[in-house]
């Protein structure tokens, strides 16, 4: 996946460079969000569009539904940006709903289900072309939030966050 326009009141900045998903390393899936504004329901919403590239390949002209997760997993990631704290993953559900060719833009677009103390749930579609396309992939996910020390007792010795974050 390669970088695409995205359309919103503020485009959001990326959490790291170096991030498979959203940094610009080669391979990378290169995404970008913004922040639209609440949705109908009033829940805070993150979008992003993404182009599917060759590299990003599973079966043959498809592209791998671990990427997809991938791109489910940093779009929620995203949500972040609308609360205060650091969150990661706990669970993920991916549900597989159309084949994805290569060369195709997925539009992406996610909702703040909930929050309660350290749990955040979140939901999410991926559409084919368009904003209101058909949607090839859609995903909920638990995240629980976490201190920056989480992230200090994981990061290897030598890593950009260990230099950033040096107590």
């Amino acid at each position: 996946m390669t970088g695409a326009q995205v359309t919103g009141r503020a485009e959001l900045p990326r959490h790291h460079a170096g991030c498979f998903a959203c940094g610009d390393g080669p391979g990378g899936l290169r995404m970008r969000f913004a922040d639209p504004g609440p949705d109908s329901d009033g829940r805070a919403r993150v979008t992003g569009a993404v182009v599917v590239a060759d590299a990003h390949e599973g079966a043959p002209g498809l592209v791998h539904g671990g990427v997809l997760a991938t791109a489910m997993d940093e779009l929620f990631g995203a949500l972040q940006h609308h609360l205060d704290g650091h969150f990661v993953t706990a669970e993920l559900t991916t549900r597989y709903r159309a084949p994805v060719p290569l060369g195709t833009t997925l539009h992406l677009d996610a909702v703040i289900e909930s929050v309660d103390g350290r749990k955040l749930w979140v939901r999410g579609t991926g559409r084919l072309d368009a904003p209101d396309g058909t949607v090839a992939v859609s995903a909920t996910a638990l995240f629980l939030g976490v201190t920056l020390d989480h992230f200090r007792r994981y990061a290897p010795e030598g890593t950009r966050f260990r230099e950033r974050h040096a107590r």
